[in-house]
């Protein structure tokens, strides 16, 4: 099984972002995630988590697992931008890691030029993403179905990115 975990700091749209991968849907409601939320399809497993420092101890656990993480920053939230550096250190880098950039459909304060720099800068792919408009959703899906060494043969990555989006909903 190969392990995705969504990781970032609060309120950065993990949730929406973990809901428009498996789900194809958007909620303009926000609810924080308590802890962690996982669904399961074609090989692969998803953990969005929770990006409150009480939960640190239960996301360490779900890294530990990880084969892919994506750390997430809010495009429209400076302070978030900060935080993922010190999120980046506490990470395996043995492991894969996705540099994503969300809620690019709102103005931003963090330019794409930092984040692709940052993300250069370590050698790491990056996605601006929005998961109220679907913008880069695709093409983020279409990257992580291509990472998973666990895919099946015989599925084709078009069923891989169709089954991702219909089967845990």
């Amino acid at each position: 099984m190969y392990e995705l975990v969504i990781v970032g700091p609060h309120n950065v749209g993990k949730t929406n972002l973990y809901n428009r991968i498996l789900g194809n849907s958007f909620e303009e409601s926000y609810i924080s995630t308590v802890a962690l939320d996982m669904c399961s399809f074609d090989n692969i497993h998803v953990t969005d988590t929770s990006g409150k420092q009480m939960f640190r101890n239960i996301v360490s656990v779900c890294l530990n697992k990880a084969d892919c993480i994506l750390l997430v920053y809010d495009a429209t939230s400076k302070e978030s931008f900060k935080d993922i550096k010190k999120w980046y250190d506490t990470l395996d880098k043995t492991k894969d890691i996705v540099i994503v950039s969300t809620k690019n459909d709102l103005d931003k304060v963090v330019p794409s030029e930092d984040g692709l720099q940052f993300s250069s800068s370590l050698e790491l792919p990056f996605f601006e993403v929005s998961s109220k408009t679907d913008l880069g959703i695709p093409e983020l899906v279409k990257f992580i179905t291509l990472k998973n060494p666990h895919k099946q043969d015989s599925i084709t990555i078009t069923d891989m990115v169709y089954n991702l989006y219909t089967s845990c909903w």
